[in-house]
């Protein structure tokens, strides 16, 4: 037996690790560890201890720690600090695909504080804001549109790019609100008696640009989503058109479908790597 067996086989048990689980030893560390982050035992944004440390405690080598750690980081529960350690992740933000709620009311849902810094705030044409857009809107290259660029915050922490265009002509008065402080769906309710009918969710992973990493305080290699979102009212017209980046670390994305057994009221499926959802909302 060589010397790294040696060691994981006489004092692995310190650990409750056992040599008669048919899983391996970087495994049983694994779930150990993530189980003590499920109980809270070692809380989001504590570090855990050292390599060296983790040797001892579990009476394993070097490279099955790293394996073990390894995993829960592509997991996303650890992230390391360069020069610092490893450290717990806060929890990830849920977003259930297909929910009409807006970004504040998905915040507050989750016991998150959300705030906007308005970046841009302008009234362009339909011509400005190209084909996609202006097809998805059912617009011509006259139509008023107003356009916000906003960088959302959970927690005072930068997640989301996005960039709003919506239809002036259906909204008139809108380009008026203060949209860093309020929500644009709320005002579309409360100010037009809007309700978000059926929607139309794309998403895809993607790279940021250094300026848009910048941004959102992470960096060009770090996971990312691009979510483009129209929705339409109750009158199946077409509301807002919203693209968004979004911080792939902070959020994690689930589908909840419910139907009855002899109706099919939406849809979902996987184009290539890009996710499409749409919805109907009752």
């Amino acid at each position: 037996m060589d010397q790294q067996h040696a060691v994981e086989s006489n004092s692995r048990a310190a650990a409750r690790l056992s040599a008669d689980d048919p899983l391996p030893l970087y495994y049983q560390i694994r779930q150990q560890i993530k189980e003590s982050i499920a109980r809270g035992e070692i809380a989001p944004g504590q570090a855990l201890p050292s390599e060296r440390e983790l040797c001892t405690r579990y009476g394993v080598s070097r490279p099955t720690v790293r394996q073990a750690l390894q995993e829960l980081l592509h997991e996303g529960l650890l992230e390391r600090r360069r020069g610092i350690g490893t450290y717990v992740t806060q929890p990830k933000i849920q977003h259930r695909l297909g929910s009409v709620l807006g970004f504040s009311e998905r915040m507050e849902h989750e016991g998150r504080q959300p705030s906007t810094r308005l970046l841009e705030h302008m009234v362009i044409r339909g011509s400005e804001i190209g084909a996609e857009i202006s097809a998805a809107l059912q617009i011509t290259a006259d139509t008023r549109v107003l356009r916000l660029l906003r960088l959302r915050f959970a927690d005072q922490e930068p997640v989301i790019l996005e960039t709003v265009h919506v239809p002036l002509d259906r909204f008139p008065g809108l380009e008026t609100h203060d949209f860093a402080n309020l929500s644009l769906y709320r005002t579309l309710q409360q100010h037009y008696r809007i309700v978000i009918c059926h929607l139309r969710e794309t998403l895809e992973p993607v790279f940021l640009t250094p300026d848009e990493a910048a941004l959102l305080a992470t960096t060009p290699d770090r996971p990312s989503m691009r979510m483009v979102i129209t929705t339409h009212d109750q009158a199946e017209r077409p509301v807002e058109h919203t693209f968004s980046l979004v911080r792939g670390d902070r959020f994690q994305y689930y589908i909840e479908f419910k139907t009855s057994s002899n109706e099919q009221n939406g849809h979902a499926h996987l184009r290539q790597n890009q996710l499409e959802f749409s919805l109907p909302v009752a």
